[in-house]
């Protein structure tokens, strides 16, 4: 056993809650995934449940240039009129 997970067994009770939770999630594929969704959008795990699809688009639309939200949007609306999902009126 490592020096080091000796001294978290021996002193766990010393470990802040948050600290000995940490360790719990990082023993399980989905805490770990649930850790790294909460670190990506800047959010502490306690306010999970304010994860939704408007705040990682927004999120996500705010990390990025202006002229690259331009470029997606028009490359939408073109493939729209391609597949006849919208159509050009001039």
């Amino acid at each position: 056993m490592s020096t080091f997970v000796w001294l978290v067994v021996m002193n766990w009770s010393i470990l802040q809650p948050e600290m000995v939770y940490y360790f719990q999630r990082m023993a399980s594929p989905t805490g770990r995934n649930a850790q790294w969704c909460c670190d990506t959008v800047g959010l502490s795990l306690y306010n999970m449940h304010d994860i939704n699809k408007d705040l990682v688009f927004r999120r996500v639309y705010s990390s990025l240039p202006d002229w690259v939200v331009n470029s997606v949007s028009t490359v939408h609306e073109l493939l729209q009129v391609h597949c006849n999902r919208m159509c050009l009126h001039c």
